[in-house]
């Protein structure tokens, strides 16, 4: 073992020796097990600091929900009515969202008691009307019965606003003769949210995502979070646009975005933001330092490749001198007054 590690036996007489005296096999053994053990120390940290996300699915919807306002079959002589109806709570919460010919109106909770209420803006014309039930994991259950409405706003000043009808059977305004169509507003401005609802938490604002389509640019939104926030983008045009809000509570809010383009023609859009964090907000979540900095554990970390990367470098410095330069010491005796010095390459004594 001493002539492999190349270990020399001499006394401890205190003097300087050569360079070829020192182990340096067993030096960067030595190096090799320190290097071997700060690795599995870099991946106990990396361990802790590892987090693992996983779905959990939530109670699951199994009843549809049911449109009980606007009746099927009606006429309405107003596009912004309120449609109500019944749903499946469930523990985590359900979502309700309502499509008009298949586009996004909004979305709203379901109560407690099984009911929910959106205000929405129809199209002028026939409306099919269907509501979505989801829980908070995504989940979707059944569709509701669709029902047919139509909207007439030119009579709006005979009948009243917001009441609806029942037209005559063969009417030229019967939702029913005209169902599979698609309707439009009188200016055909859009809000085309990319998300039916919004999610949020602790530690994650809430986003919207979308564009507003039709009209005449350029437009103006109008971001009412629920929260007594209420944020405006001006002169905007058709491009997708993001928008974020951090809410300090922990409970649904109904946002509202209203869109209005150059004519002032305007058109509304109400989503729900949601979160599935139920515990209460006290502090934050992450354990990382603010601004998503190091932690100790990873200073320290760093502090040690630091100073084992300069071992192994004069380790390495001393091996090349005694092995390639042969540099040596030469002691001169101080009677003479001159100082030792260096001697390239010199014989070995």
């Amino acid at each position: 073992m001493h002539r492999l590690l190349h270990l020399q036996h001499h006394r401890h007489t205190g003097k300087l020796l050569p360079h070829r005296y020192t182990s340096y096999r067993s030096l960067f053994l030595l190096l090799l097990i320190v290097g071997a053990g700060i690795v599995l120390v870099q991946q106990r940290v990396l361990a802790d600091d590892l987090v693992v996300t996983g779905k959990v699915a939530a109670e699951q919807i199994t009843s549809p929900a049911v449109i009980t306002y606007p009746p099927d079959g009606s006429v309405l002589h107003t596009a912004d009515v309120t449609v109500q109806g019944t749903c499946q709570p469930v523990a985590s919460g359900t979502i309700v969202i309502v499509y008009s010919n298949n586009m996004l109106l909004g979305s709203t909770s379901c109560s407690n008691a099984g009911t929910f209420s959106l205000p929405v803006t129809l199209f002028t014309g026939p409306n099919t009307l269907i509501a979505k039930s989801v829980n908070i994991t995504d989940d979707y259950g059944p569709d509701s019965a669709a029902v047919h409405v139509a909207v007439d706003i030119s009579q709006a000043g005979t009948t009243g606003q917001g009441r609806a009808t029942r037209p005559s059977s063969g009417s030229a305004g019967s939702a029913e003769s005209e169902t599979g169509q698609t309707g439009d507003t009188d200016n055909g401005l859009i809000i085309r949210s990319q998300r039916a609802y919004l999610v949020f938490g602790r530690t994650k604002p809430a986003t919207w995502t979308g564009m507003v389509a039709g009209g005449i640019v350029p437009y103006q939104l109008i971001f009412d979070w629920g929260d007594g926030t209420v944020e405006t983008l001006h002169d905007i045009g058709p491009e997708q646009h993001k928008q974020q809000h951090t809410y300090t509570a922990l409970q649904p809010f109904f946002v509202e975005i209203t869109a209005t383009d150059a004519a002032g023609h305007t058109r509304k859009q109400q989503l729900v933001a949601v979160t599935p964090d139920t515990r209460a907000a006290a502090g934050p979540l992450s354990t990382a330092p603010p601004g998503g900095g190091l932690t100790q554990q990873q200073q320290l970390l760093i502090a040690i490749y630091v100073a084992y990367s300069l071992t192994l470098s004069i380790v390495a410095l001393a091996w090349y001198d005694a092995k390639v330069l042969h540099l040596r010491f030469i002691p001169l005796h101080s009677a003479h007054g001159k100082i030792p010095y260096r001697q390239i390459r010199g014989k070995r004594p």
